[in-house]
């Protein structure tokens, strides 16, 4: 099933819900290019993923080169805050995500739990 994400503003963080599946590096840029561009229409930083529907088919070395990609960058200094709930196949991918994106100054953390990741993303 091809990606595809429902976005709804809850008053303090967007919540995006995707369900299918991320099968390429464009896909997941533009998935970043998304979520920024909805985040600057809302007038918030903070973005919760509902990913627990989602596959990722990438791998590591995908993951390195998405982190180096310009949406990655615009992300980063518009200062998005990304809290994702997995599906926890897609857990130790998004583990990698978490701390190549930290890296590059983006900030994104996983959870298998969407309760801890709201906790997470209002503090």
């Amino acid at each position: 099933m091809p990606f595809q994400s429902d976005t709804r503003f809850s008053g303090w963080h967007i919540q995006m819900t995707s369900v299918g599946t991320l099968a390429s590096i464009k896909e997941v840029e533009g998935y970043i290019h998304f979520l920024r561009k909805e985040a600057q229409k809302h007038r918030t930083q903070k973005v919760l993923l509902d990913e627990r529907n989602l596959m990722d088919e990438q791998d590591t070395c995908d993951a390195y080169k998405v982190c180096e990609s310009e949406s990655t960058a615009k992300a980063a200094l518009a200062g998005i805050r990304l809290s994702c709930v997995c599906h926890p196949n897609n857990f130790e991918l998004n583990k990698t995500y978490e701390t190549l994106l930290l890296n590059r100054s983006l900030i994104f953390k996983v959870f298998l739990n969407e309760g801890e990741a709201l906790l997470w993303l209002k503090g």
